[in-house]
């Protein structure tokens, strides 16, 4: 979709929507950086994207390492050059707990690894990109940030509070040709929520939806590569919500 083929850094890229996302992206002619914290998942990413006769390079990187994020940048400059586009998909798991049984641990895990490190990753890359006169951040919310989810409190915290960041970024940068946006996904069929949901509970997501089935990981990916691409210049600012309707029903 894309139609000038750029390099893209995308984080939590080792498996799930990451990897979709990264697998897209390099489909559209993206030089792809991935970053996660377990390196056999990255260089299986890698060698697939290489065997489809696309580019990709990997970095082993904990987002909640604050101090690491300079550091981080010279490396992805260092394999990449300039980033173009930013997606920043990662994010920790933890136990649900209501917010007076969770573990202090725990919620800042869950903002440092999605709220903050979009702050840190747009304060190293966001510049490069105003200078260019051309970028694209993408961060992946949810739509427990928009609705709320029980038993969720920091993650719906923490996605809301991107959603903030995303409409503060969009106002103060896109006059410098960067758009800044959000995509929200309902239930996602991942690795990970199928070992998580047990089937009563999936038929229950599926019949929320209006569309009557879970997202796939290709539908968070299709949609990211829009709004990485220059068909999507005019938009910024926005959260796309990418749950097939699931908004529209009263799940909790």
């Amino acid at each position: 979709m894309n139609t000038a083929p750029r390099k893209a850094l995308i984080t939590g890229a080792g498996r799930g929507i990451g990897k979709a996302i990264a697998l897209e992206l390099s489909g559209s002619g993206h030089h792809v950086c991935l970053l996660s914290r377990t390196e056999s998942e990255l260089k299986n990413v890698c060698a697939e994207i290489e065997a489809r006769g696309g580019q990709a390079s990997y970095l082993c990187f904990d987002l909640s390492d604050a101090a690491g994020y300079p550091g981080l940048k010279a490396q992805v400059e260092s394999q990449l050059g300039r980033v173009d586009v930013l997606v920043h998909n990662a994010a920790p798991s933890y136990r649900p707990a209501k917010l007076t049984r969770m573990a202090p641990a725990d919620w800042q895990k869950t903002l440092s690894v999605n709220l903050e490190a979009l702050a840190q990753l747009c304060g190293q890359f966001l510049e490069p990109m105003r200078e260019a006169g051309w970028g694209r951040v993408v961060s992946i919310g949810s739509l427990s940030g928009v609705l709320g989810a029980g038993s969720y409190p920091a993650y719906c915290a923490a996605k809301a509070g991107m959603e903030g960041l995303t409409k503060n970024l969009a106002i103060d940068y896109s006059r410098y040709g960067i758009t800044i946006n959000m995509v929200s996904p309902g239930f996602v069929e991942t690795e990970r929520f199928k070992q998580a949901a047990p089937p009563e509970m999936v038929e229950k997501f599926k019949q929320a939806t209006a569309i009557k089935r879970l997202g796939q990981p290709e539908d968070v990916a299709h949609a990211v590569d829009f709004l990485a691409s220059d068909k999507a210049a005019f938009i910024t600012g926005i959260n796309l919500l990418v749950c097939g309707g699931l908004n529209l029903g009263n799940l909790w």
